[in-house]
């Protein structure tokens, strides 16, 4: 089988990248687990003329609810939705490091994808990205075909 190959938008002001991150067996004694895989977003800001800067992209993988999310409450006319992830949750430093992602309706017929990553130290990264009509339902089919394949029921 080949896998499946990252779907990159780019506009003037950046690029998303989509991509799934493949479910993991865990042979576990007698048995074998699965580890189900996420949808990487990946967000790179525009630099210059058909130039984004990779090196400093915005990362954040979202899980099957997340995707399903998405596509529910967002994708059933919701003009904002978001999601924040932090890597120290419970943690005694819980709140000082995160990422959210936000998508929202825009009054020209667009969908806006945002990425902000709040750092303990140094500078906090956020972009944006606006997607039109097409673009959008790219995006979701992509994600609505990625949810099983990242469970491993393909």
């Amino acid at each position: 089988m080949i896998p499946p190959a990252p779907y990159t938008f780019y506009k003037k002001s950046a690029a998303l990248r989509i991509s799934p991150i493949m479910p993991k067996a865990i042979e576990n004694g007698d048995y074998t687990n699965t580890e189900p895989g996420a949808v990487l977003i990946e967000l790179a800001k525009g630099v210059g003329q058909r130039k984004y800067d990779w090196e400093h992209k915005i990362t954040l993988a979202l899980n099957q609810l997340e995707l399903g999310g998405i596509l529910a409450e967002y994708g059933l006319k919701k003009q904002e939705l978001k999601f924040y992830h932090d890597p120290n949750k419970g943690k005694n430093n819980e709140g000082q490091e995160g990422k959210t992602y936000t998508m929202k309706r825009t009054d020209s017929k667009g969908h806006a994808i945002g990425l902000y990553h709040k750092r303990k130290a140094g500078e906090d990264n956020s972009g944006y990205i606006v997607l039109n009509d097409a673009e959008y339902m790219v995006f979701s089919t992509l994600i609505k075909t990625a949810i099983p394949l990242i469970q491993a029921w393909n």
